[in-house]
This record gives C-alpha cells, structure tokens and sequence, in this order.
C-alpha cells in the first residue's frame, strides 16, 4: 500500500477530515518500497533520500495498524529529535498529538511512533512492535538490533528497515551482504550512490569529489565499505594480511594438531613448538585472547583466537592456562586495567605449572604506541592473518577514531584491543622505526 493510499483509508475509518501525506518516491526508492521482503537493508550515499524512505515506512506502518507501536531508532538523542520534527511535520496537527518530553506521536487509532536514541541500546526494551526504522544503523551498536528491536518484531512479525550509509565493515555490513549471499526471501539489500537520486545534481557531487579526501567521498557518496574515513587501520592492509594467511603454514609443528589435542584433553609436550605470544583483553563481559607467533624474516602471524564470554574468572584463567601450555606462550600481554585478573591469571599460571609470563600493559600510555606499531606492520607486509582469528580480522576492519579524532570509539574492539596490547611491547623493539616515539619498556 502506497504512502497516499494508507493516509486517505485511515482517515476516511477515523471519521477525520481527509488528509494526505504524498511522500514522493524517486524510481530507486520505489525499488525498496515495492519489495516484499519483510526486513530491508538499505545502504545509500547522503542525500538519496534514505529518512524520506524511513518516514514513509513507519507513517504507513502506524497508520495501517490500529493500536500499534512503530519505532525510529537514531544513533543520538539529537538526530531522533530531527526524525520526530520530520515524521510530525507531515501529520496535520489536528490528526496527531506530539509529546517532546516522552518522544512519541499518538495517532487517533491508537497507534504511537516512538522515537528513540541507541545510545542506551538496553533501555529499548518494551513493546511489541509493527515497524522498526533504524536510522545510520550503521553506527548503532549490533546490540540494538539483535537484543532490542528485533525480539520485539516477534510478536506481530512487524517489519524492519535498516538505513545507513556504510561505517566500514561491521556489522551493519554483514547484514548487508549476508541479504545477498544468503537465499532467504525475508531479507533483501541495496547498495545506492547519491546520484542514484535524480533529484540530486551531478555538479554538487563532482564539487564534493574535488574537495574531500578520497575515502571521505567514496564512504559518503558512493557507499563504499571499502573506504573508511574513520578507520584506525586500512581495510585493504587488513585483506592483504588475510591472504597472506591463507598460504600461511607453521615452520614446526602443525598448530591443527595442537589445537586437536588441547579440544581432546591431551597433554601437549612443548619443547619442540615453535614459541608464541599472546595479547589478552579482558573486557566487562567478554574475554579474549589472541595468539601469535614472530617468524625468523621478522612478520607477525596471528594464528589463534579465543572469546570467553560469561565465563567466571576463574574458569576464564584455568581455560587460558591450558590454551598457553598447548601454544607455548611465552607471555601474554594484557591491559593494566585488569589488574584483579591478572593477578588471578598470574596465581593459576603457577598453580598448574605453566612457563608464561604475564606482562600488563597500563593503555593509558602504550594503547597509541600499540596502534602505531600494527600500523606499521601493516604498511610493510609484516602481518599475517590466519582463519584461526576471524573476530580479529572483521574488528580490525570496523575499528574507528571517535568524533573528536583522538582517540578510538568504544564498540567491538576487544580483539583489536588484544592485538594492540601485544603490538606494544613490539613499539618499542621498533623504537628507530617509529616516528614521534619515546621508547620506554613495557
């Protein structure tokens, strides 16, 4: 049902005068509204008209359900206080009743919009829901999605529209092409350029391709994953260390085997396995750990990964104990932060006899040296991504600074973090390497 069409039923079965809301589609925005998928991902350049499309969905949602609850979630409170302001210019006044306070619309059948910021992701609880809008879902936490809106479409298999321009590639990503690659008739994506809107003129975007930086263009014009002005580490760098990895095989002996024994319960006897080291992040719920190894031509390959995710600490550390005695870790390198856990680390590293170290790395003032030096292994080939780490890799790729510049944004960076913590230790063997560098032992 069209925009128009679901305008004029509602109001002729409320008995209100008629009124109209002609959202306009241009034929790209025609192609998502036509589709009968019941969750769309839609990733699209600026100005291509993605809230129009987002406006259109909830107002025919809210009007086409009788007490109904519709939800608009934006990254900020500020950005879902612009897409109520957009939503209730539409209505007429005499057909609606906003209220600012609780950032709501109530419709005379019933039904409400409600608008909300992912900035507390756990306090969208609530409702059963007929539509969810997910505006610059791209920069919202996953867990908006998974644990918030989408248990709550559940109950009247509501729908969902997911909007954003690309923010490397996280998760939003993933679901972007897990709708393409994946035969499933409920989801489907599209990938626009700002010029697919017509509306649009080809000289303001020649203007803008001029003067930004290539990857600030490409990520906002023309949807590019690829291209990331954000990002901490770059992405193509992130691939080639991932081929690399794939013809990657270990000098001695073979770490399928050891990771086989260590699944069995077996003993492994470590003298003759090729030394490794790992980086630990501990996290507030999840732990992980990253281990690699440094071969002779000076490269770093990362050849296994393990996530403890709401485990008890002390079956967190008897877990890690054993995973360092079967990969003969020499140390670990874990942030400072964590000093009650590594000091537990610490004690079961002793209790169950194994040879590793446990080093803490304050990141208050390593965590840029750490970033710095992985970014130099980067540049000069001198990392390896193995499968036996595929959380860090996609982290990796969706690792950004936050607004400021400064300093990263908080978000799934605890492979990163773990990775980061050991590439500090490096920062200082590097010393010369690096510029704008105080070395200092960690």
């Amino acid at each position: 049902m069209s925009p128009r069409r679901a305008g004029v039923d509602l109001a002729h079965e409320t008995h209100v005068d008629e009124w109209v809301f002609d959202l306009s589609l241009h034929p790209a925005q025609e192609e998502v509204w036509n589709s009968t998928a019941r969750f769309k991902v839609v990733a699209a350049g600026r100005r291509f008209g993605k809230t129009v499309m987002g406006t259109a969905k909830i107002l025919v949602a809210a009007t086409t359900h009788q007490k109904s609850v519709s939800l608009w979630v934006s990254p900020s409170h500020s950005q879902s206080r612009m897409a109520l302001d957009m939503v209730a210019a539409i209505i007429p006044a005499d057909y609606r009743e906003v209220n600012r306070t609780f950032s709501e619309i109530y419709l005379p059948n019933g039904s409400k919009i409600v608008f909300r910021s992912g900035e507390r992701w756990d306090n969208l609880r609530g409702d059963g829901l007929v539509c969810a809008v997910l505006d610059e879902a791209a920069f919202l936490d996953e867990r908006v999605w998974t644990e918030a809106v989408r248990p709550a479409l559940s109950d009247h298999k509501g729908e969902a529209l997911l909007i954003s321009t690309f923010n490397g590639e996280n998760w939003f990503y993933r679901y972007f092409r897990n709708a393409i690659e994946i035969d499933n008739d409920q989801w489907e994506s599209w990938r626009f350029q700002t010029l697919d809107n017509p509306f649009i003129d080809p000289m303001e975007v020649e203007e803008a391709r001029r003067n930004l930086p290539r990857e600030v263009f490409e990520q906002e014009y023309e949807a590019s994953p690829m291209a990331f002005s954000g990002a901490v580490f770059d992405s193509a760098k992130i691939d080639a260390a991932f081929e690399m990895g794939k013809e990657f095989e270990m000098p001695k002996q073979s770490f399928v085997n050891l990771q086989k024994a260590a699944f069995e319960g077996q003993m492994v006897v470590v003298d003759d396995i090729y030394p490794s080291e790992a980086g630990i992040d501990w996290g507030w719920l999840n732990t992980v750990i990253e281990i690699c190894v440094e071969l002779p031509d000076g490269k770093i390959a990362w050849v296994h990964e393990k996530i403890y995710e709401r485990i008890e600490l002390n079956e967190r550390c008897e877990a890690i104990a054993t995973l360092c005695r079967n990969y003969n870790v020499k140390t670990v390198y874990c942030d400072a932060a964590g000093s009650s856990e590594n000091v537990t680390l610490a004690r079961i590293f002793e209790r169950f006899g194994v040879q590793t170290y446990v080093q803490p790395v304050p990141f208050a003032t390593f965590k840029k040296l750490g970033i710095q030096t992985r970014n130099f292994y980067l540049e000069q080939g001198r990392e390896v991504l193995t499968s036996g780490c595929p959380g860090l890799r996609i982290d990796s790729k969706s690792y950004h600074y936050d607004p400021s510049g400064e300093k990263p944004a908080k978000g799934d960076d605890h492979t990163v973090d773990a990775a980061t913590a050991f590439y500090a230790s490096r920062g200082y063997v590097l010393g010369g390497f690096l510029d704008d560098r105080e070395g200092v032992a960690v």
